[in-house]
């Protein structure tokens, strides 16, 4: 077979694959946010947990960056980061609370999507801030979670942490539990 005849067959199948192969162009380029957050939700996995009602109140800066599905609308991840950011779990039955600070990364997957109710992976690298009177937790963890609302002006969704899935760093463990006590102290 001649050389020709080789380079043409290649630049046959070269210009077939650059046809099933999708352009970039195209792609959806990522929603970003900044904003100053202070929203209060109700969280029912950990409410189920403890056996009362717990609601999350989440303060400071927040930096998101949505990253939509081939369809151009659906998120199907999110990576959040923030400035000051607090989170203050309540047990308004009890008139307890307690206040922790997160630092780093949170990345959230969406894999069926981000209705009320849907399932969503979260690893958090980073900080995962102190539970009641324990000591700081710092390192990478992953949960298994639960979206609990969904902002009806930007689509951030909010999610509840249901289950965790791994821990590697400095880890106490059984945060549900953990927060559970905390509030009920």
């Amino acid at each position: 077979m001649s050389h020709a005849r080789i380079r043409r067959g290649l630049t046959a199948v070269v210009a077939a694959a650059a046809l099933l192969i999708p352009g970039t162009a195209a792609a959806t380029p990522p929603v970003r946010y900044t904003f100053e957050a202070d929203q209060t939700f109700f969280a029912p996995q950990t409410s189920a947990v403890c056996g009362f009602d717990v609601y999350v109140r989440v303060q400071g800066t927040a930096h998101v960056i949505l990253f939509l599905g081939p369809d151009g609308t659906s998120i199907v991840r999110e990576i959040d980061w923030n400035s000051g950011w607090t989170e203050t779990l309540t047990a308004p039955d009890l008139g307890t609370s307690y206040t922790q600070r997160t630092a780093g990364p949170l990345i959230t997957w969406y894999p069926e999507g981000t209705d009320i109710g849907d399932p969503a992976t979260a690893m958090l690298v980073g900080s995962n801030g102190r539970i009641g009177d324990d000591p700081a937790e710092a390192g990478h963890l992953v949960w298994d979670a639960v979206v609990v609302f969904v902002d009806p002006v930007t689509d951030i969704p909010g999610i509840d942490f249901v289950n965790l899935v791994a821990a590697h760093g400095h880890f106490i463990g059984d945060n549900i539990a953990r927060r559970c006590a905390a509030l009920a102290s």
